[in-house]
């Protein structure tokens, strides 16, 4: 009798256990929206038409339409309202961002004279007329911008950009869209002239094997704007010719300042990238390495014997030596050639090491100089 009294509180304990732990699961975990209206109303089953009413947000008023049934943070005009730039690109991360850096007039005008570097602008594009150099009419096309309005393709041509160390680079097949908001240089079109694309620390750079062509600094809303600016015709002509000029410097200190003749040569060959004419200015190093210093006049008299008559000379040499030398001191024998060179630190030292000399040579030829 005992054991079955045992057996059944056993049995309760764990029945009891259960329903809690299942109240306090069934109170944290998240509710169904129809939990959620059978929980608004009162025990007895009947919705609870007090405070929950006075809550409803039917009675709610918005204060920027004037409409019921709804907030002001939940109007949908506010959502719909925004009026942003179109910017012609196939992809939506890369429209998001370019709308969300020209909302303002200050920043329009600010983005409408510079390039942005764009992954998504699947080719060169621009609505500046002005700026193309060789222009021709396009014969339709159509670039669709982030609410997918069919921008009017007008024109293709050829834009010339002074890059930041002003060299000048020549954009080919620039698109001229009526009515773009952005000027957008293709990140696709650089890829498919196999040029290389890097980006580190805000700074991105395009380059082709071992030269850097263009480069992008990181700005507002994580876009790249080239560093350089747009040359216009007139401008252009003057930054080529200098550019040209400073090229030509370049390859010719590159090549172990090579004459003008054989960069020519090369040039016909097409051997120098991005160089199309040669014209060296003054070269100060060419002109001073290829002089010669006049030399010592030839003298009629030689000496006959040993220690007759010495040479010396002291100069300084171009680094300090591990024991803290800073020049040299030579002796030369006119009869037989044989010098001796001795390193000391200050030019005093000098006579010092003029007396070591004499001592020791006249004790190994046996004979005394004539100084």
């Amino acid at each position: 009798m005992m054991l079955q009294f045992l057996v059944l509180e056993e049995e309760n304990r764990r029945k009891n256990k259960e329903d809690s732990e299942r109240q306090i699961h069934n109170k944290w975990r998240p509710r169904s929206c129809d939990e959620r209206k059978i929980n608004e109303r009162d025990p007895n089953g009947s919705h609870n038409h007090g405070r929950s009413k006075s809550k409803s947000k039917k009675n709610f008023k918005c204060y920027k339409r004037g409409k019921k049934g709804h907030l002001k943070k939940d109007c949908w005009s506010l959502k719909n309202s925004d009026p942003q730039g179109n910017v012609a690109s196939t992809s939506n991360d890369g429209v998001a961002l370019c709308c969300e850096a020209a909302t303002t007039t200050k920043s329009r005008k600010r983005f409408s004279d510079v390039w942005i570097i764009d992954s998504g602008a699947t080719y060169h594009m621009t609505s500046r007329r002005e700026w193309f150099h060789h222009y021709e009419p396009s014969l339709g096309g159509s670039v669709y911008s982030c609410n997918d309005h069919a921008l009017k393709v007008i024109g293709i041509g050829t834009i010339m950009l002074k890059m930041y160390d002003g060299t000048v680079r020549t954009i080919q097949e620039v698109r001229h869209v009526e009515g773009l908001k952005k000027n957008l240089l293709s990140l696709g079109r650089f890829d498919d002239l196999d040029f290389e694309i890097k980006v580190k620390k805000g700074i991105m750079k395009i380059s082709r094997g071992a030269l850097v062509l263009m480069k992008g600094e990181k700005v507002v809303a994580n876009l790249y704007l080239l560093m350089g600016e747009t040359l216009q015709e007139g401008e252009a002509s003057v930054a080529s010719s200098c550019s040209s000029e400073r090229s030509a410097m370049i390859w010719h200190q590159k090549l172990g300042h090579m004459s003008e003749q054989g960069m020519k040569i090369l040039v016909e060959k097409k051997l120098l990238p991005s160089l199309t004419k040669v014209s060296l200015p003054f070269c100060e190093h060419c002109v001073t390495s290829k002089q010669h210093r006049l030399k010592f006049n030839t003298s009629n008299s030689r000496s006959k014997a040993i220690l007759e008559l010495v040479h010396s000379d002291v100069w300084q040499a171009p680094i300090t030596s591990i024991g803290g030398a800073n020049y040299f001191v030579s002796f030369i024998d006119d009869y037989s050639r044989r010098c001796w060179v001795y390193p000391i630190k200050r030019k005093a030292d000098v006579f010092g090491i003029f007396k070591v000399f004499k001592a020791r040579v006249e004790l190994e030829s046996g004979r005394r100089s004539s100084v």
